[in-house]
């Protein structure tokens, strides 16, 4: 559980750049949606 953090920033730092020029900005609204849902998710239960 304490590697998540990590994992997803360095996922994110090498992947959200090359999203972004190939699909725009919109790119940074579904990141953010998709951990808020993450999140959301992962504490409902």
């Amino acid at each position: 559980m304490f590697a998540a953090g990590p994992i997803i920033t360095m996922l994110g730092d090498t992947m959200v750049p090359e999203a972004t020029e190939h699909a725009g900005r919109l790119v940074g609204l579904f990141i953010v949606a998709g951990f808020t849902l993450a999140f959301l998710l992962s504490h409902a239960a």
